[in-house]
């Protein structure tokens, strides 16, 4: 076989290492290729982990990560259909003097923003999305983590905090070496439990 047709099939295998999924199995690559425009934004803010951080969006991935950074850093993907809307979408990053607040602003019901974030370990998380994923990985509170859903996916692993509460509508959750007591709130026809232990449904874990 001639050298070249190596070199491709050789780069064609590198590509698709690069676009596998960087959430748990079965779950979706973090850049959605469906939109015709998107663009990256970083951000990175002094944070202690006895602080709150609240993250709000409307549809799209978010990946939340503990890490045991005095920082948080967070990685922003917006999505549109055209110029014009990706320019209109954007995210309000607001720091008072114990707390962190993330949102986006309008029109962001007309694209998508897919979050990427790293939290101290001990932080307050409360993360509120309308419909999407949410995936939680390795992340630590002192006191409460708090997480609410509308429609969509929901994932934790190797997640730790005295309380986790959980509100979902329609959609499925699944938990992976979650310590603490977790207090899960479903509702809706299209709930679906996924792996869920069963002593921790009910919040008695």
């Amino acid at each position: 076989m001639d050298n070249r047709i190596w070199l491709w099939v050789a780069l064609g295998l590198v590509l698709l290492l690069l676009m596998r999924p960087l959430g748990p199995p079965g779950t979706e690559p973090f850049l959605d290729r469906s939109y015709a425009h998107r663009e990256v934004q970083d951000y990175t803010l002094d944070l202690f982990r006895q602080d709150q951080v609240r993250l709000e969006n409307v549809r799209g991935v978010v990946e939340v990560h503990g890490w045991p950074e005095r920082l948080l850093r967070l990685e922003v993907v917006k999505y549109a259909d055209d110029p014009q809307t990706l320019k209109g979408i954007g995210v309000e990053l607001r720091k008072e003097t114990t707390s962190v607040r993330v949102a986006p602003t309008a029109p962001a019901a007309l694209g998508r923003l897919d979050y990427r974030v790293w939290v101290p370990f001990g932080v307050r998380l409360e993360l509120r999305q309308e419909a999407g994923r949410i995936h939680l990985v390795g992340v630590q509170s002192l006191t409460e983590i708090s997480v609410e859903l509308e429609a969509g996916e929901l994932w934790l692993e190797e997640v730790k905090a005295p309380r986790i509460l959980l509100r979902v509508g329609a959609g499925r959750v699944q938990l992976r070496e979650v310590q603490g007591r977790v207090d899960l709130q479903a509702g809706g026809k299209g709930f679906h439990p996924g792996s869920i232990p069963k002593r921790t449904q009910g919040g008695d874990r």
